[in-house]
């Protein structure tokens, strides 16, 4: 449970990282880095046609916009797009993630990618108590358009944890039942259509979807991250006790 929780933390919106200020996140991007220099570093990655800062409206952070020169930028074929994250106008992560798209080989991209993740950064901070295929089948079986499932595994190095997500959709199927009208019948007709069109695609099983993710913070910031949840989940353990 605790390695699900983090999994799903590691999303949650940063808070300024003072202790790793030279720490390098992501192809040179560094924490601490103003988004001037994030902008600049993007616009020289051989994959980024162009990246500029967009200022946050009052109260938020700033974004980088980039364009990029393919779609994106490639591993194993998988185009991702980068999202530096920032707090305090400092920036603290870097997301990779991908559109959605089809789940069929869910357990072969998962290897591919941890493979090389693993080799790059060797530590593993997390221990999973099921294999890397039981954990992705059961997301991909569990994951709706209403609650979606991950499954990932976490990877430590020099100075910089990452954690690596595939996250998993299921359309449902439209309802079916009595209408009142010849527009309503039209309606729910053009509205089946779409779904068996989506699901003829991804080799008849279109209508499950999956994302990538991968996340580059800091190893101080995620070691604060998990014993928040550490501390949270205490918290609950003690107050069951209390009132059972």
């Amino acid at each position: 449970m605790r390695a699900l929780l983090i999994i799903a933390a590691a999303i949650a919106p940063a808070t300024a990282d003072a202790q790793s200020t030279a720490a390098t996140l992501w192809k040179g991007l560094a924490v601490g880095d103003s988004p001037e220099v994030v902008a600049e570093k993007l616009a020289s990655d051989p994959a980024i046609r162009s990246a500029r800062v967009q200022p946050g409206r009052p109260g938020k952070e700033p974004q980088i916009a980039v364009r990029y020169r393919s779609d994106g930028i490639d591993v194993f074929g998988l185009k991702f797009m980068v999202s530096p994250d920032f707090s305090t106008g400092k920036l603290q992560r870097v997301f990779l993630t991908t559109a959605p798209m089809c789940a069929n080989d869910a357990p072969e991209q998962f290897s591919r990618i941890s493979a090389v993740l693993h080799d790059k950064y060797p530590e593993s901070p997390v221990k999973f108590d099921v294999t890397d295929d039981d954990q992705v089948r059961s997301a991909r079986l569990r994951g709706t358009d209403d609650k979606p499932a991950t499954a990932g595994r976490v990877f430590r190095g020099s100075g910089v944890t990452v954690t690596y997500q595939q996250t998993f959709t299921a359309e449902p199927e439209p309802p079916s039942g009595y209408v009142t009208s010849p527009a309503a019948a039209a309606l729910g007709r053009f509205v089946v259509n779409q779904y068996l069109a989506r699901q003829r695609e991804c080799d008849g099983t279109g209508n499950h979807r999956m994302t990538h993710a991968i996340i580059y913070m800091t190893n101080d910031a995620f070691d604060r991250m998990d014993e928040e949840i550490h501390k949270a989940a205490t918290n609950a353990s003690d107050s069951a006790k209390t009132n059972l």
